[in-house]
């Protein structure tokens, strides 16, 4: 009996994902675009699967998708047939989802706005620029709380600069217009997780989303021995990322691989882990503070935990507290994005991703000089060392210049310029 739930339950997950997948890549109705697939119920026998959808708009609306969704219900099937393998493909049935609270908020978030709707104009006064932060809630992916953000303030220009999984909350640090070129500079800030270690367990993806299994003759571990393994597991380290990951394998993403049905193997990686603190501990249940480089996989630790301390391990719970100079406090939240308004309200200056870089105040002919791509001779020659600083004029944050030492001197290039007459803030 739980064989059979596990698989439907693979079934169920896998369906969810293809089904997304063909309706935002080859159904060309733009009513389907307002559609969001929440969950898969597939009967025990695999016959029929319930395709739970939500969709933004009024109830006419919302009608009118349902219509066209279930409409294409075969060709969907067809086309989801084409890359799952299974015995039978099981008769695909659209419905609404009327049961998740966040889906009647991003319904109240995006009603009336159109996607279609093309930006302001590239350095418009209206244009909103800059660093916004959005306290994640559990359920949607950092792609999806992207393209929230977009239709909120109506523009396309938006990424984030740090994943957060589907099942995690917190921090999601994203850049708006121009700010986006800083993804490089803000994805390795080092950051601070909330996580909940479930021990005595073990799970194929290392989180809630994967099929689990109890570990066999569990001794429960005293706090003492936990803290030992964290401590173990603190400083430059050898980590390997979970076979669910984004991780590239032989020119494919590792996940695509593992859904397949695949073996994967992946090469470690060196992460730097600051400090591993434990706040509550009742078995099975581990609450820790992690304190990371950037790039350290959340996951990866709590499995490592549970298999050093010889009971399993999977990450349940995990929520971002801080990123850089970021924390979730100062983020809106879900609702916020109900609010256009608020939301342009919340961006904030741009520099602020980059605070922690050296500051450079150039004049408007100096500001002039690297907006057109030319170098700047002994700027600063009481400088030390070579390395990326903040570029300033008198309107504001220009962008990013590096210096380096020639023989006649030292020389500062413009690296990215990001606003050529200042952010103006």
């Amino acid at each position: 009996m739980a064989h059979g739930y596990r698989r439907k339950r693979r079934v169920d997950e896998l369906l969810k994902q293809e089904i997304a997948g063909v309706l935002s890549a080859e159904l060309k109705d733009p009513r389907i675009g307002f559609a969001t697939v929440m969950a898969v119920k597939s009967t025990p026998d695999l016959r029929t699967a319930r395709v739970y959808v939500s969709v933004l708009g009024d109830e006419e609306e919302k009608q009118a998708t349902l219509k066209v969704l279930r409409g294409a219900a075969g060709f969907v099937r067809s086309r989801v047939g084409d890359v799952v393998t299974l015995k039978y493909l099981p008769e695909l049935h659209f419905e609404l989802d009327r049961t998740l609270e966040e889906a009647a908020r991003i319904e109240t978030i995006l009603g009336g706005l159109d996607p279609g709707d093309s930006e302001a104009d590239p350095g418009s006064a209206t244009e909103p620029a800059g660093i916004l932060l959005l306290d994640k809630p559990v359920g949607p992916t950092s792609h999806d709380a992207v393209q929230v953000v977009r239709r909120a303030i109506g523009m396309r220009r938006v990424g984030h600069f740090g994943t957060l999984d589907p099942f995690a909350t917190g921090l999601l640090v994203c850049g708006v217009g121009p700010a986006t070129r800083l993804a490089p500079f803000c994805s390795g800030h080092d950051k601070t997780y909330e996580v909940t270690v479930r021990l005595g367990w073990r799970s194929t993806t290392d989180d809630p989303e994967g099929e689990l299994s109890a570990t066999q003759s569990v001794v429960e571990p005293t706090t003492e021995e936990i803290d030992e393994v964290c401590r173990a597991w603190t400083g430059r380290v050898a980590q390997t990322p979970p076979s669910y990951s984004a991780k590239h394998v032989g020119g494919k993403r590792a996940y695509e691989r593992a859904r397949a049905g695949e073996t994967v193997t992946l090469l470690d990686v060196e992460v730097t882990i600051d400090s591993v603190t434990i706040e509550r501990y009742a078995f099975p249940e581990l609450a820790l503070t992690v304190k990371c480089g950037g790039g350290t996989y959340m996951r990866a630790l709590a499995r490592d935990i549970g298999e050093t301390l010889g009971t399993g391990g999977y990450c349940a719970a995990l929520r971002r507290t801080r990123s850089g100079p970021f924390v979730v406090e100062t983020a809106i939240g879900w609702d916020a994005l109900a609010e256009p308004d608020l939301v342009r309200d919340a961006i904030q200056p741009t520099a602020t991703a980059v605070a922690g870089l050296p500051f450079i105040q150039l004049s408007d002919a100096q500001q002039m000089a690297v907006a057109n791509g030319q170098t700047i001779e002994n700027l600063d020659p009481r400088r030390q060392e070579e390395g990326w600083v903040q570029l300033h004029g008198p309107s504001g944050f220009v962008g990013l210049g590096e210096f380096h030492r020639e023989p006649q001197g030292w020389q500062l290039l413009p690296r990215r310029i990001l606003y050529p007459e200042g952010e103006g803030r």
